[in-house]
């Protein structure tokens, strides 16, 4: 608003660069009309991709015998709306924080194996949505000094974090204490978006301990998966193992 130029790399980027703060207005997304936050972005008989990447971020506390298990867990899922345009994005997308997001349509993700006897139910902390530029934008004002750069081609990303207790099957108790067993994460699209989207399984991270008491976590899978109850979704195996070195020391050696 002082007629103080600055390079558009430096509107919009979350660092104000003008003492009136005015390269940080007006920072937003415009929308087709008739946009309805309800109804995902599908275009004739494609469905909408949805991307998702799990981080397994640590397992607190395992319980044999209600089977079940508590977790935090990171949960970034990935799409596209053509009928959203941004304004002054930047390169760096940590710096595209849309604060207005429950303005757009968003997938609604849920896990299917809750455990039924939890205490709590799964809580979603720590929301952040993104923009990610993938394709130049076109300046929208001819007005040298009210430049925006709108941004037609990009993705929106939804990042957040899930604690709650899962169900996790010790099936092969009676191999004890060489049997393996599974513990899961089940995602799948909730709601009627499920049915105009297709959830696509695409990194897995696990960054939990691996040593939980006498159980030892030996290897972590995500796959496209149908469930029992015919959804298509996203399941997170980890595979777990007893620590055999520590059950032969308290429950055998003292014997000897």
């Amino acid at each position: 608003d002082s007629a103080q130029c600055i390079s558009m790399e430096k509107r919009c980027d979350k660092i104000f660069h003008c003492k009136d703060h005015s390269d940080e207005r007006n920072c937003s997304f415009q929308t087709k009309n008739h946009y309805d936050k309800k109804l995902p972005p599908t275009e004739s008989d494609d469905k909408t991709q949805v991307n998702i990447s799990v981080t397994v971020l640590d397992i607190l506390q395992l319980n044999e015998k209600q089977k079940m298990y508590v977790a935090k867990v990171g949960i970034e899922i990935t799409w596209k709306d053509s009928r959203v345009s941004f304004l002054s994005l930047n390169h760096d997308s940590s710096r595209n924080l849309i604060s207005n997001y429950k303005d757009l349509w968003i997938p609604a993700t849920k896990f299917t194996n809750e455990a039924p006897h939890a205490k709590q139910h799964i809580v979603e902390d720590d929301i952040t949505v993104t923009a990610t530029i993938y394709e130049n934008g076109t300046l929208n004002d001819n007005d040298e000094l009210k430049k925006d750069i709108i941004y037609k081609k990009h993705s929106i990303t939804k990042k957040s974090i899930f604690a709650g207790t899962f169900t996790c099957y010790f099936s092969n108790i009676d191999l004890y204490p060489f049997d393996t067993e599974n513990c899961f994460l089940n995602i799948v699209i909730s709601g009627e978006d499920y049915h105009f989207t297709k959830i696509i399984p695409k990194k897995l991270t696990y960054k939990g301990r691996t040593d939980i008491a006498r159980i030892v976590v030996q290897d972590w899978t995500m796959t496209e998966t149908v469930f029992d109850d015919g959804l298509l979704g996203v399941q997170v195996k980890i595979k777990l193992g007893r620590k055999l070195s520590s059950i032969f020391l308290v429950t055998y050696l003292p014997t000897i």
